[in-house]
């Protein structure tokens, strides 16, 4: 068998011999393996007769190294080279988040596990990402969340000019509109051309922004 570093195999002897004895020195019917090597074992029987299997290749490949992350703002990277990468938000994979690098437009602990060729895995420390004023939420009432065909954006407080951006979980900008100010702010966003998942609706009044994450329903 081939496995990856940090797993093991069993190695079974069929019961009803008096004794055992590995190339490794156990003497049980069966051991748990996790390095590379040939391993055997020899049997006694009850009339005293020995056999020997013969040799049983085991390999392990070694895991990569622990991918890094950089951070540039609400930009994540790893330099790390790899066959197939995965960013995590909390702890919960991301949809699509495929890349080696990520845009991360909301706040929350973010961690990258990358896959070698040979299946192998490694998981990044976590790096905390703070997104921009998530004040602006509290003068901003959007509903209903999770949402299905429409989506409301209304408030009292501001009278700047609106921009919202509608990203998926990846950071692709989807749509965006912008809408002059308003004393009392009332706006749909429509939903019915996205499937069901998670999205992130950015919301940009002045100098101010902040990131809401909005789960489509269908």
């Amino acid at each position: 068998p081939v496995f990856c570093q940090g797993d093991s195999v069993r190695l079974i002897c069929q019961n009803g011999f008096s004794s055992y004895l590995w190339s490794t020195g156990a003497t049980t019917s069966a051991i748990i393996v996790n390095s590379t090597g040939q391993y055997s074992v020899s049997v006694v029987n009850d009339a005293g007769c020995t056999a020997t299997t013969s040799a049983f290749s085991v390999t392990v490949n070694p895991a990569p190294a622990t991918p890094v992350i950089l951070v540039n703002g609400s930009n994540l990277s790893t330099s790390a080279i790899a066959a197939q990468y995965q960013w995590y938000l909390n702890g919960v994979a991301i949809n699509r988040a495929t890349a080696s690098n990520f845009t991360a437009l909301i706040s929350g602990t973010y961690t990258v596990q990358i896959t070698d060729a040979n299946g192998c895995k490694a998981m990044s420390d976590p790096v905390v990402v703070t997104s921009a004023d998530q004040s602006l939420l509290s003068e901003v009432k959007v509903y209903p969340n999770p949402a299905n065909s429409t989506l409301w954006i209304e408030s009292d407080y501001l009278t700047e000019g609106w921009e919202l951006n509608w990203y998926d979980m990846t950071g692709r900008l989807l749509a965006s509109q912008t809408w002059e100010s308003s004393p009392a702010f009332r706006q749909t966003f429509p939903l019915e051309s996205y499937p069901a998942g998670l999205y992130i609706l950015q919301l940009k009044a002045g100098s101010r922004s902040a990131n809401l994450r909005i789960e489509v329903i269908r």
